[in-house]
């Protein structure tokens, strides 16, 4: 017995040490009940229509500051799965969460799949939240003194806001590294201009946000910091070589895969050294081949929005989304036109019935997006 205690007490003592050696790895991690979970997802997954995969596939922008019969008919009848909220959705949180309220009452997911809730809520000049209370320094700001602390705490403060208001998804923080002074975009969005910086304090803004059970997104892989060009105007080229990708834009995306980030933001951004054919969202090379095989990541891809100048000068929506589900992103995003979320569904669902898509392909999006609103308890048990 004397001995069987001693063993307790070292234990006790032993594991606060084990515990800190891993605080690298952000938290939440796998569920209790894993394999259970995925079977109920294999299930809730075989029972879904062509229409319905599709829907859970796509994130759509509305108008207005409450929810009106038109949008709620169309986000229904295509069983979208997500919204992003803009500002002109947002006017106080009162007002907001019955917006957001309205919105999961619709129960647009099959065998009560929630709807994801998103905003950019960055701090700075990428601000939703509203009010005095919402207001928030830029990511610049928040790592100004190099403490990680600070920016768990304002991501954390960010989160609840968010949540108080129904919202279950921060499109933030932003990974890019601000090295290219002449950047219209990215500027003090970004925590710092050097890979360790931004990988830093990019971790410490995911934690912070999921500590109070929100979804963080990462963005803008595989990184829009050394660009000239805004993509929402036109497609920027940045002539890095993947070396230079490696030792530099890739860091804080790959410090944040390893961490355990549940989802990231494609970019459109060319990479001619990579793929001199298209965009890095539209990229089997750099969605399959960077993110997801050399770097490992088997969570979340959204796109960045594809009514953005960057893809809409050249391609359709239709084609745009069917390329970049077939180079592997598995949301795609379309904030302000319905005449293009609609494109981007047909498209969508006829390349998966004439086989443009193959089955698979879709299965693996949608379990994905099943398997993170699982995680974050929007699937009813």
């Amino acid at each position: 017995m004397k001995r069987l205690l001693l063993l307790i007490v070292a234990l006790a003592v032993i594991t606060p040490g084990c515990i800190r050696r891993n605080e690298d790895k952000l938290a939440p991690q796998q569920q209790p009940g894993a394999e259970n979970q995925k079977s109920a997802l294999d299930s809730l997954l075989e029972g879904m229509t062509p229409e319905e995969k599709i829907g859970q596939l796509l994130m759509v922008g509305i108008e207005g500051t409450e929810l009106d019969g038109d949008t709620a008919k169309f986000l229904k009848e295509r069983r979208i799965g997500g919204v992003i909220l803009f500002g002109r959705n947002i006017e106080s949180a009162e007002q907001t969460a019955a917006l957001t309220g309205a919105l999961k009452g619709l129960k647009t997911g099959p065998g009560g799949v929630g709807m994801l809730i998103g905003a950019d809520q960055e701090g700075g000049r990428v601000n939703r939240l509203p009010g005095e209370r919402g207001k928030f320094p830029s990511a610049r700001a928040q790592a100004a003194d190099g403490d990680p602390d600070r920016v768990r705490e304002a991501a954390g403060e960010m989160a609840v806001q968010l949540k108080e208001m129904g919202i279950n998804l921060n499109f933030a923080p932003i990974l890019d590294i601000n090295s290219n002074p002449k950047n219209p975009v990215i500027g003090d969005r970004a925590f710092g201009s050097d890979p360790e910086t931004v990988s830093k304090m990019g971790l410490a803004f995911i934690q912070g946000t999921l500590d109070q059970g929100i979804i963080p997104v990462a963005k803008h892989f595989p990184g829009h910091g050394d660009t000239l060009v805004d993509s929402h105007t036109d497609l920027p080229v940045v002539e890095n070589t993947m070396d230079r990708l490696q030792s530099f834009e890739l860091v804080p995306f790959k410090k944040a895969v390893e961490a355990g980030v549940p989802a990231i933001m494609s970019a459109h951004i060319l990479l001619p050294h990579v793929d001199a054919s298209s965009p890095a969202t539209l990229s089997p090379e750099i969605i399959n081949g960077i993110l997801r095989e050399q770097l490992g990541f088997d969570g979340v891809v959204v796109s960045d929005d594809l009514d953005m100048g960057a893809i809409t000068k050249l391609y359709s929506p239709g084609e745009a989304a069917v390329r970049a589900v077939k180079a592997g992103v598995d949301m795609i995003l379309v904030g302000h036109t319905r005449e293009n979320m609609i494109g981007v569904f047909d498209a969508l669902v006829e390349a998966l019935r004439n086989g443009e898509i193959d089955r698979s392909t879709i299965d693996r999006a949608v379990k994905r997006v099943l398997g993170l609103k699982e995680r974050f308890g929007l699937v009813e048990k």
